[in-house]
C-alpha cells in the first residue's frame, strides 16, 4: 500500500505543478481546469484512504524523520535549524495511528545564524 501510494503522490505532484502554473485563455485554460479537477480528485481519494499532507509551518524545528534538508537560508528572525521555506510538500499514511508511515518527506530549507532553538 505504501509503495503504491508513494507512486500516486508523484503523479499528484505533477498535476499540482501544472495546476499552479498560469495559462492563457482558451484551450489552455480548459486543459488547466481539467488538470486542477483531476488533482482535486486525487487529493480527495488520498484523504479517504488516510493519506494526508505533512503539516509544516515556518519556524517549526527541522525533524529528519519528516523533512529533507534542501539547503539553508540566513534568517535572524527564526531559530537555527528550523524550517525557513517549504519547497515540496510531504505526505504521511495514517498519521493518527500508532505507526504512521512517511510516504514522502517534506523538502525544506532551514534557517541558520538565528537565535538558538529553545
Amino acid at each position: 500500500m505504501a509503495h503504491f501510494t508513494t507512486k500516486m503522490i508523484q503523479v499528484y505532484g505533477k498535476f499540482d505543478s501544472f495546476a499552479a502554473e498560469k495559462h492563457d485563455k482558451g484551450t489552455a485554460e480548459a486543459l488547466h481546469q481539467g488538470v486542477a479537477l483531476t488533482r482535486d480528485l486525487y487529493k480527495a481519494s488520498f484523504e479517504r484512504f488516510g493519506v494526508q499532507p505533512i503539516k509544516v509551518e515556518i519556524g517549526d524545528p527541522f525533524v529528519a524523520a519528516r523533512h529533507i534538508k534542501a539547503g539553508t537560508v540566513e534568517r535572524a528572525d527564526l531559530p537555527t535549524n528550523s524550517v525557513a521555506e517549504v519547497l515540496q510538500p510531504g505526505w504521511i499514511l495514517d498519521p493518527d495511528s500508532p505507526k504512521p508511515v512517511v510516504l514522502q518527506k517534506t523538502e525544506v530549507r532551514v534557517a541558520e545564524h538565528g537565535p538558538p532553538a529553545p
